[in-house]
C-alpha cells in the first residue's frame, strides 16, 4: 500500500521536474537577461537572498535555455527594482515593465493551474490508497 509520504514525495518530485524544465511560456524579451543582471547589481543582496552562484548560474544562462523556476527568480528581480535604475525613461520603462507585467501573470496563471492539476491528482491517489488526508498540500509558489 501506498502512504501519504510516499505520494506526497511522487508529487514533490513531479513539481520539480517542472521547475527544472525550460520555460515554454510567454515569449520572454530578448534583452530579459541584460535587464536582470542590471537589477541583480541595483538590489542589496540582503533583500534578495539569492546566492552568489545562482546568480553566477543565471547571469550566464541564455534566455531560451532558462527554467521554470529561474524564470519566476528573474522576473521577480527585475520588478523588484525602480524602474529609473533599469531604463532611460518613463516611456521605455512603462512599455518594457507592462510586458513583465503580462508574462508574469502569465507565468502565475500556468502555475496556479499546475498547482489545481497536482492536488487533484494528489488526492486521488490518497483516495486510491485509502490514506486520510487531513494536511494541506505543497504548493509552488507564484512570481
Amino acid at each position: 500500500m501506498t502512504t501519504e509520504t510516499e505520494i506526497n514525495q511522487q508529487i514533490d518530485l513531479e513539481f520539480k521536474k517542472w521547475n527544472d524544465a525550460v520555460y515554454e511560456g510567454d515569449k520572454l524579451p530578448n534583452d530579459v537577461m541584460e535587464t536582470f543582471k542590471k537589477a541583480i547589481f541595483k538590489l542589496a543582496p540582503a533583500s534578495h537572498r539569492i546566492p552568489a552562484e545562482v546568480i553566477k548560474k543565471l547571469a550566464k544562462t541564455k534566455v531560451e535555455d532558462l527554467t521554470n523556476a529561474e524564470v519566476a527568480i528573474v522576473l521577480n528581480q527585475i520588478t523588484a527594482v525602480p524602474l529609473c535604475d533599469l531604463y532611460k525613461d518613463l516611456f521605455e520603462a512603462l512599455a518594457k515593465t507592462a510586458k513583465i507585467e503580462t508574462i508574469k501573470m502569465s507565468y502565475n496563471l500556468m502555475v496556479k493551474n499546475l498547482n489545481e492539476v497536482m492536488e487533484e491528482k494528489r488526492q486521488r491517489l490518497l483516495k486510491l490508497s485509502g490514506v486520510e488526508n487531513n494536511k494541506q498540500p505543497n504548493k509552488l509558489f507564484t512570481a
